[in-house]
């Protein structure tokens, strides 16, 4: 009887989350055959590593440092710091994040916008990203993933993707990405 209580409560409260827009959706996820999380660790962990954005949808001049504060030690491992100042832009390593991104846009793609708009796919829609992980402008780890309706830059949905989003990005290795695609 316990256990059944237990059960209901949990799946009450599940379905509360997903009531309220507390669920993230990642999908479409690629992984490089010559990926290595040993390899991610040591040249990004600890330090500054450069998040391009593209297709900012906040008006906000800080906006992307938002952003790169928003994924910054949300990784698997030991803490990544996260910046959008360019001053560490040009490394062999960077995250791009692209909001709304056309069904068309590729990790690959992305790795190389240099600057460039991506184009919107479903402009308007804040809560849908791609993120790919670039080392020398190839995607080594990519995804999209999605969180309902984000309604700027200190909604808890955004932060909730974003954190999602980055630890699923950088897993220690691809197995431990499978399963559920929704937290």
């Amino acid at each position: 009887m316990k256990s059944s209580l237990l059960g209901l409560a949990a799946a009450s409260a599940l379905l509360a989350g997903c009531a309220t827009g507390d669920s993230v959706v990642v999908q479409n996820r690629y992984q490089a055959a010559d990926y290595n999380y040993a390899v991610v660790q040591y040249y990004n962990a600890g330090k500054p590593s450069y998040v391009e954005v593209h297709n900012n949808p906040f008006d906000n001049a800080q906006a992307d440092d938002r952003i790169a504060a928003l994924m910054r030690g949300k990784n698997l491992g030991k803490p990544i710091l996260f910046t959008a100042n360019r001053n560490y832009a040009g490394g062999d390593t960077k995250v791009v994040v692209v909001f709304n991104p056309p069904s068309s846009l590729t990790g690959l793609a992305a790795c190389n916008l240099d600057g460039g708009q991506a184009g919107n796919g479903n402009a308007g829609d804040h809560g849908y990203v791609l993120m790919s992980y670039c080392v020398n402008g190839q995607d080594k780890s990519s995804l999209r993933a999605s969180a309902g309706s984000v309604n700027g830059l200190d909604d808890p949905a955004l932060e909730r993707l974003l954190a999602r989003a980055t630890y699923d990005l950088l897993p220690e290795n691809f197995s431990k990405r499978q399963g559920s695609g929704s937290s």
